[in-house]
């Protein structure tokens, strides 16, 4: 696991101790994704065509954004 963290911070360029590697299918990674990129209060423009976009509507009410 050591030289997965080590990699990761060569692959981002960085330093920083916080560097994680996750398993997971691509609804695990859109969720990561969006998890960090979204906060509460955030306005979020999502154009509703296709699984991603309700799957993406899905996680932001979770997160509580109610402003589509």
């Amino acid at each position: 696991m050591k030289e997965i963290k080590q990699g990761l911070q060569y692959l981002f360029q960085t330093r920083s101790p916080y560097v994680a590697a996750m398993a997971g299918t691509a609804s695990t990674a859109f969720q990561a994704a969006l998890d960090n990129l979204i906060e509460k209060g955030d306005t979020v423009l999502i154009p509703l065509n296709g699984f991603w976009p309700q799957r993406a509507l899905d996680i932001c009410e979770r997160l509580g954004i109610s402003e589509f």
